[in-house]
């Protein structure tokens, strides 16, 4: 917990809001967006119409809220933009996930007994890179020719882990092409686990497809070197015909034999070699669940330096670190190529190229978050216990807290939220 003496103007900023007429009607909504740390402010009016003879009556004015306006919170995924709104992302992830793992929201609970494989897809190797452990003990020799070693005991928290031991050698293009191509390698990956799985049971994949039905859930992870990681769950229904381990097997297969096209010179798209295939257990789920779900908030870097789209300017006043604001640079140059003009590289510089989606599943696999979402709000509106249709009209106000206080205040909330769950976790 933050034990830091709170700054004395900041500190008024807050006793000033506290000691403010409409002080409580602020706190509630401090606590209706959870503390949220960079709220969207509205203004605006809500009318319901009468259920039989359709009049409008006003219920709602934004002018009698404190400072004359509405906060809702920003809904952000990302912790370094909004770590209140990122953990409720977090936790609808977590639902999401679970829902087709041991059933639930709308998912039959049969599915736990279905075969079930968890897939960790990494990317092949674009030059050595420092590792944790003893790093690189024997000498490499590098596409330049030239020979590199560490030797060094590398803390998991060394800012040098993932760094190249010669960028001269680093093959950059290659980099920026695989994260950029990932979402395709791993569609073809799904169509030739189906191949796999139908070639085992010895029918052709038609006649496979009308008996079963692969759902999957994918959830993406950049790694410290700045290359896409893949955690996948797959799961099979169907007729029987398949287990956990012919599962697992066909994956593995897909996977090794699986490549996609590259649009520059060179090889073709595959995965790394460091690829790993499990069978999922009965027990335990949750844990998984909330194990993938933490990295659908995360960023690429660590101060969210790249958590929103680049211009020209921004880009050369990045301040990432070497290794990542070079492969930021070579997925923007890159973007000027006209061979690559379909993979709208400039576009997506600031993720290194990759274009996909987080978390992302087939709809076989559970819920989505829009369903999750309006259940949320159905539930309010029923607490609230409102009939009839209303109408509203909103502005947008600005976005952000009017004072430092008022932030400091929010960031309570998120904390005793946080706090609260943490209990209820360990409770469990």
């Amino acid at each position: 917990m933050d034990t830091d003496p709170i700054p004395a103007d900041l500190l008024a900023e807050a006793l000033e809001r506290a000691a403010s007429p409409g002080w409580e009607r602020f706190s509630e909504m401090l606590a209706h967006t959870g503390g949220c740390t960079r709220p969207v402010r509205l203004t605006g009016t809500a009318r319901r119409a009468d259920a039989d003879t359709g009049e409008l009556a006003l219920v709602y004015d934004s002018a009698t809220e404190p400072d004359g306006v509405l906060l809702k919170a920003c809904q952000s995924r990302r912790a370094t933009r909004c770590p209140a709104c990122a953990a409720t992302y977090r936790s609808d992830a977590r639902a999401l996930v679970l829902a087709g793992l041991i059933g639930g929201k709308g998912v039959s609970e049969e599915v736990i007994d279905h075969p079930l494989v968890f897939a960790t897809l990494t990317a092949p190797s674009f030059g050595a890179v420092h590792t944790t452990g003893t790093c690189h003990q024997l000498p490499i020799i590098c596409r330049e020719g030239h020979t590199h070693r560490c030797g060094v005991e590398h803390e998991p928290a060394d800012p040098i882990l993932g760094l190249p031991l010669c960028t001269e050698s680093y093959d950059y293009d290659g980099a920026i092409i695989w994260n950029n191509r990932v979402t395709e390698l791993w569609r073809r990956t799904t169509i030739a686990t189906r191949r796999q799985l139908a070639g085992r049971v010895g029918i052709p994949v038609r006649t496979f497809d009308r008996h079963n039905r692969l759902a999957y859930l994918k959830v993406v992870e950049f790694q410290v070197r700045g290359l896409i990681h893949v955690h996948a769950l797959l799961r099979l229904e169907g007729d029987g015909a398949c287990d956990g381990p012919t599962l697992a097997t066909a994956v593995l297969a897909a996977v090794a034999r699986t490549s996609a096209p590259n649009p520059l010179a060179g090889g073709p798209i595959r995965w790394g070699p460091r690829c790993q295939v499990d069978v999922v257990a009965a027990e335990g789920r949750q844990r998984l669940a909330g194990y993938l779900a933490k990295y659908t908030t995360k960023s690429i870097d660590a101060g969210g330096l790249l958590d929103h789209r680049l211009n020209r300017e921004e880009l050369a006043r990045l301040d990432v670190g070497e290794h990542l604001h070079r492969l930021v640079k070579t997925c923007w140059d890159l973007g000027a190529d006209p061979r690559l003009a379909e993979c709208r590289l400039r576009e997506w510089a600031h993720t290194l190229g990759f274009r996909g989606h987080w978390l992302t599943k087939n709809p076989n696999w559970s819920t989505n978050l829009t369903a999750l979402r309006r259940a949320r709000h159905e539930y309010q509106l029923q607490k609230a216990e409102t009939d009839g249709v209303t109408i509203a009209e909103w502005s947008y106000a600005g976005t952000g807290h009017r004072t430092e206080g008022d932030a400091w205040l929010a960031q309570s909330v998120a904390r005793d939220r946080w706090l609260n769950r943490r209990i209820a976790w360990e409770e469990r």
